[in-house]
């Protein structure tokens, strides 16, 4: 099993994680999305994500944010304490939660 439950690391068929990109995006250099996949106790794979993000300071972002989640949708701040605005050019998705949501 790959790294969220399906088939990851490439392998492809029902299950495998997903990775979705904007049509514009072009990939200047190797890009790591899953780090540490790993067996728990269970058997079941584990692995940390890595969550793409951007400091794109655009108010429609923060204003979108605001009407999804209220008062939570203040901007973002990453480690540093700089707003990000939650954009993601790029993101893989867990196999087994896209699996899930097909079945639903």
């Amino acid at each position: 099993a790959g790294p969220g439950g399906g088939g990851g690391g490439g392998e492809g068929g029902e299950g495998a994680d997903v990775l979705v990109a904007d049509s514009d995006v072009v990939w200047t250099r190797d890009v790591a999305f899953v780090h540490a996949a790993a067996p728990d106790a269970g058997g079941a794979c584990r692995a940390t994500y890595n969550y793409a993000f951007s400091r794109e300071a655009h108010q429609l972002y923060y204003d979108t944010n605001a009407r999804l989640l209220g008062a939570a949708g203040a901007p973002l701040a990453d480690s540093a304490g700089r707003d990000i605005s939650g954009v993601a050019h790029h993101m893989v998705l867990r196999g087994d939660v896209v699996a899930a949501l097909e079945a639903a």
